[in-house]
């Protein structure tokens, strides 16, 4: 596997040589200052971008910025910067030798509505008018409020958004669907999952991270059937300067340690970036009376990175990613034997712009996840699983005009899954899909998108997801309502496991199981100003055939299949509010509650966690240019949820686990502009759950992280 991987990272390291003696016509030049209005000082590494080109630099340490080669046109001139305001200009090169000074003053922003997203749509669309509402966390809050992992990020920013972990992973939920219903996507591709539908949340890298987009609700008619409950795209950030570097390190409790490098490139031809990642923990329990079993076991991982994109024109951009991922886990049990993982990801991808309102872009993905149990006498692996997808992409996006847009895709799809678990140990799916999707403007302030997507599964057939959504704009508010159909196929795990484990008990797929499908309404309601964002969500899920396992019990044995067991109600609203109070301090929270039906039994449905809720206070003051302290108290809320058990009579209870909060305090200071320091305690209270396991955290830890960068 590894030489696999350095194979690839050599033949990128060779790429860029072919593109060296490429040759750039036109010497049009677009230069300026970028500064802050409220303190009219130079905002160094605001990001500048020529729309609809593949165009785009960062101000330097005095706000000055500066595009060569620029062809004759109209185009739009974009700079954004953490804190502000997105500014957009319009501007005009006549000739070939002309040169435009440029100059921005960028207000400050609570919320940056301006700021591009881009997994509502599939296409850079300002967040202010995406067709469903869509939250943001950037790289720059994972950092102040000290995230460690994808999973922390999510669960203490999010509400709504909730872990359970157990012996398979992490098993996210999200307006109360689990990991089969939520697409998780890396820079808009598809992650192979482990063994019980859920990915290595351990192979996301935070400090590689410039933002997470998070769509809840049906997003079928865009990405297919995995994203029936919500999509959450993690996007990783790009080299901006000629070069640059960075390392951090953090350490905590039960010698948790966090190592980070990444050495990066930009120049107009070609852009380069290497990331690597190293992660381990001792583990704890919080089970002592049974010392065989710890409740996060020993464990260490390793990724490599590399990134590469050539820009030959203005108007042609190619990439190329790759990576390798190892993560060992050390079982506290006597047995020589533990689980050894390995990721493998190879893309590629071509953008190419006819003209700033009109692109088509050419992609092939393919992402493999291995798991092997490896003995530690014989020092050998023997293979358990392996999950893969291949994806080919073909998209094209016009703008008929400012008041009209197209969207037309084409995918292919390919799933593998190999395993000693399910039937004859290797099956394979493939999918044909094609989608539309069409913005219009109707009327001065009301906007709507409508969007179909086809898929041709190889072994379901055929199904049409269809999507229409409101926007009126009349700001500061906001009001959109919308409808999706979801449609899930099966899992091949859901169709085919058959897991005899040690005769213990036994987990059986069914392989005539009926995909499953959602009605999705929504509506929200947004206030927005630059120092206050305020929105209520409001949605309900219908679900017809729902997946499940039922348990039954025979000679003390019990066996688990995988049955369409019952239609679905889920309800609920979402509230979320920001606000920046003044001198450096500002609000944020939010809150989710969810109603939950399993129309078959009128019961509520097991797992489902009605009530969460975030808190979040952030202090931040500037000593002097290159000196910035900043303060940030977090609550995470979770209401309970009500968990199924069977007794010794072989009958089903249900119980109630018991709610909790878990606060977290950072300190983050900055210090002659490369040099980073943050402190903190986790879980301040000390909570811990040794009954329900609705929780598995250790109790309080400190953490400290060291983090220098280089531009």
């Amino acid at each position: 596997m590894l030489r696999r991987f350095l194979f690839v990272m050599c033949i990128l390291g060779l790429l860029p040589s072919s593109v060296q003696g490429a040759e750039v016509h036109g010497t049009g030049a677009i230069h300026g200052h970028v500064i802050a209005k409220d303190s009219e000082s130079p905002i160094v590494g605001a990001m500048i971008s020529l729309m609809g080109t593949t165009y785009g630099t960062v101000s330097d340490e005095n706000g000055a910025f500066w595009l060569a080669h620029v062809h004759p046109g109209t185009y739009t001139l974009r700079v954004s910067y953490l804190g502000y305001k997105t500014h957009e200009k319009q501007v005009h090169l006549k000739n070939a030798s002309d040169t435009l000074a440029i100059e921005f003053s960028l207000k400050p922003a609570q919320v940056d509505i301006d700021a591009i997203v881009v997994t509502a749509t599939r296409q850079e669309t300002a967040l202010k008018d995406v067709p469903q509402l869509t939250e943001v966390i950037t790289g720059e809050e994972l950092q102040v409020t000290g995230a460690v992992t994808v999973q922390d990020a999510l669960e203490m920013n999010i509400p709504g958004i909730e872990f359970s972990p157990d012996s398979h992973g992490a098993n996210i939920q999200m307006q109360g669907l689990g990991s089969d219903y939520i697409l998780i996507l890396l820079d808009g591709e598809r992650l192979a999952q482990q063994d019980r539908s859920n990915i290595d949340f351990n192979r996301l890298n935070t400090s590689d991270i410039e933002r997470i987009e998070v769509t809840k609700g049906s997003a079928s008619s865009l990405y297919g059937s995995n994203a029936i409950g919500g999509v959450i795209n993690i996007i990783t950030k790009k080299p901006q300067y000629p070069l640059e570097a960075s390392a951090s390190y953090r350490i905590s409790k039960y010698g948790e340690q966090n190592i980070n490098g990444m050495l990066g490139t930009k120049s107009d031809l070609w852009s380069a970036k290497l990331t690597i990642n190293k992660k381990q923990s001792d583990g704890y329990d919080l089970t002592p009376e049974t010392p065989t079993s710890y409740t996060q076991e020993k464990f260490e991982d390793l990724s490599l990175t590399p990134w590469l994109r050539m820009t030959p024109s203005d108007k042609l951009q190619l990439d190329f990613q790759g990576n390798y991922y190892q993560y060992e886990r050390f079982d506290a049990t006597t047995i020589p034997q533990h689980p050894r993982n390995y990721g493998f990801t190879l893309g590629s991808s071509a953008n190419y712009y006819f003209s700033p309102e009109q692109s088509l872009k050419l992609s092939w993905h393919t992402d493999q996840y291995e798991q092997y149990d490896y003995y530690e006498r014989l020092d050998e692996e023997e293979l358990s699983a392996i999950h893969r997808y291949d994806n080919a992409k073909l998209i094209f996006a016009t703008g008929f005009s400012k008041t009209h847009a197209l969207t037309l895709g084409g995918e292919f799809l390919r799933e593998k899954l190999v395993s000693d678990r399910i039937t004859n140990g290797r099956k394979t799916t493939q999918n044909w899909i094609g989608f539309a999707q069409e913005e219009i403007q109707l009327i001065e302030k009301l906007r709507t998108v409508a969007g179909v997507q086809f898929v041709h599964h190889s072994t379901f057939g055929s199904h049409v997801s269809p999507r229409v959504s409101l926007l009126y704009q009349d700001l500061p508010f906001n009001i959109r309502l919308g409808y999706s159909h979801g449609f899930r196929t099966p899992t091949l795990k859901e169709l085919y496991m058959d897991w005899d484990h040690f005769g213990m008990f036994f987990i059986e797929g069914t392989s005539d199981l009926e995909p499953e499908t959602s009605n999705y309404f929504t509506g929200s309601l947004e206030f927005i100003t630059e120092r206050l964002n305020a929105s209520i969500l409001l949605y309900h899920n219908s679900l017809k055939n729902m997946i499940a396992t039922v348990t039954t019990t025979e000679d003390g044995i019990s066996t688990e299949t995988y049955k369409n067991v019952s239609d679905a109600r889920l309800q609920g609203f979402d509230l979320l509010l920001k606000v920046g109070i003044g001198r450096g301090l500002s609000l944020s929270g939010g809150y989710s509650f969810v109603d939950s039906k399993d129309l078959e039994t009128d019961l509520e449905i097991e797992g489902v966690i009605r009530h969460t809720a975030r808190l979040r206070a952030e202090y931040n003051y500037l000593f002097s240019r290159g000196f910035n302290l900043t303060l940030a108290l977090q609550g995470k809320y979770n209401g309970g949820m009500i968990y199924e058990s069977v007794n010794d009579d072989g009958e089903v209870e249900r119980e109630n686990y018991r709610p909790y909060w878990n606060w977290r305090l950072t300190a983050s200071q900055q210090l002659f502009a490369s040099i980073t320091f943050t402190a903190g305690v986790d879980n301040i209270f000390d909570y811990t759950d040794t009954v329900d396991f609705s929780t598995i955290t250790p109790g309080r830890r400190f953490f400290s992280v060291i983090q220098y960068s280089f531009n």
